[in-house]
């Protein structure tokens, strides 16, 4: 079972539970997957581009499922692409809980962006 805790997300699909989670590791697979910045790829996802889509789907997969390989992950989103997009979103939001608190709230967005570290 997923431990939001830790970011993770339960994905039943198939008669089959997989654990997704964006770890830092996952992150770097991706972009070592893509050529391209984690950020510009989620980015991407959430436009609907398969290719990135697919790309941070197998990423989320590594950690628990090592053997999955980026048709493996292909093959899942065939399966059912809203189920699998639900349970990525909700992955990306738990690894980036700010990215969440921005999209509800853009006056905490525009408040922040005056700050200095």
């Amino acid at each position: 079972m997923a431990n939001a805790e830790r970011g993770e997300v339960d994905l039943a699909i198939g008669g089959s539970t997989y654990t997704l989670r964006l770890s830092t590791n996952a992150q770097a697979e991706v972009e070592a997957v893509t050529g391209k910045a984690f950020g510009v790829t989620v980015t991407e996802t959430t436009a609907g581009l398969v290719a990135s889509a697919r790309a941070v789907l197998y990423g989320a997969l590594r950690e628990h499922h090592k053997g999955m390989s980026l048709l493996d992950a292909g093959d899942l989103i065939d399966q059912d692409r809203h189920l699998v997009g639900d349970a990525l979103g909700n992955a990306i939001r738990l690894a980036f809980p700010e990215l969440s608190e921005t999209a509800e709230n853009p006056q905490t967005a525009s408040s922040r962006a005056g700050e200095t570290s």
